[in-house]
């Protein structure tokens, strides 16, 4: 039995401050959906409203259990743009503000997903059991109107009427899985073209859903960069001697994303190495006999403040209980 979302937190945030906002325990949820509403303010002159607006306001938001342990750690945009319609097939809602003189509304809702929808079978295997845990928390770090837009000239941007409220979806009639989904986010600059290996991601016995990549240019802070689908050339993986991508052209796997995803558009700057293209769990990346994967890149353009962004969604297979 699914029970509809209910509301548990509604808080004002305050630009440029974090926030950790505790949930409710004693129900296991499949799911927690967010929504940002508030204003931008333009006066003097007209703003550029920023590629992933108003997701940018959102830098981080992590989810932590037991008082330090994090579950997920990512940017708001990383849900909404990217992983959201990735696993639906559509996003959800979002409005931009004007970046003309006045007043303007906006809202951005996302989602965090525990229960794992998109894959067939043991949709409510991944759900997390708040019994199990000492405290369960939601960490925001809140960015500012330059977030959200740049300046025209002389002119000035400014936020008001800011909301951030949570809804959790409980499952009622499902208890004790222990199994879970862990993404973080791993940002690094580029400097040059060439080849780019990647080393750092764990093996010997991570299994992995997915990894997504994302790529930004113009800005030193990568939050309010310029999705850019120009950086990357092609995409090589390996786990040990296994080769589960040989040099695809970036292109071609934005492509390939679209269509397992059934998406109108794939939103520019972002890829995803999928290994559930057909929604069950047999097709995963399993590192157990991988002692070393290794993410090789092309870099064919590396414009001023460049920045790449990998997402590992690695899931943790345990027994039921």
């Amino acid at each position: 039995m699914r029970l509809f979302p209910r509301i548990v937190d509604q808080f004002v945030p305050v630009i440029d401050t974090p926030a950790r906002r505790p949930m409710p325990l004693g129900t296991t949820v499949a799911r927690y959906l967010i929504r940002v509403t508030g204003s931008l303010t333009v006066g003097v002159a007209a703003a550029t409203i920023l590629d992933d607006s108003p997701y940018g306001l959102i830098k981080s938001v992590d989810l932590v259990v037991n008082g330090g342990k994090p579950l997920r750690a990512h940017p708001a945009r990383f849900l909404g743009i990217a992983w959201n319609p990735f696993q639906f097939g559509t996003g959800k809602r979002s409005t931009a503000p004007s970046g003309a003189v006045g007043t303007t509304a906006f809202v951005a809702e996302f989602e965090i997903d525990l229960a794992q929808w998109d894959i067939r079978g043991l949709e409510r295997y991944f759900v997390l059991d708040t019994r199990l845990y000492s405290s369960v928390e939601l960490v925001y770090t809140i960015g500012n109107a330059a977030d959200v837009a740049t300046l025209g000239g002389g002119g000035s941007v400014s936020l008001s009427n800011l909301l951030i409220q949570t809804f959790a979806e409980d499952i009622a009639d499902v208890g004790g899985f222990a199994s879970r989904v862990e993404i973080r986010r791993l940002p690094q600059t580029i400097g040059a073209t060439g080849a780019l290996t990647i080393n750092t991601l764990p093996a010997l016995g991570a299994i992995y859903r997915a990894i997504v990549l994302h790529t930004v240019s113009g800005n030193a802070d990568p939050i309010r960069g310029t999705d850019d689908d120009t950086v990357i050339t092609d995409v090589s993986l390996k786990a040990g001697s296994v080769v589960h991508f040989d040099k695809v052209p970036w292109e071609q796997l934005r492509a390939n994303n679209k269509a397992i995803a059934g998406l109108e558009t794939m939103p520019a700057g972002w890829g995803v190495l999928d290994f559930a293209p057909n929604h069950n769990l047999g097709e995963l990346l399993r590192t157990a006999r991988a002692r070393q994967l290794l993410l090789e890149l092309t870099i064919g353009a590396a414009p001023a403040n460049t920045w790449l962004e990998v997402y590992p969604v690695a899931m943790q297979l345990l027994q039921k209980r």
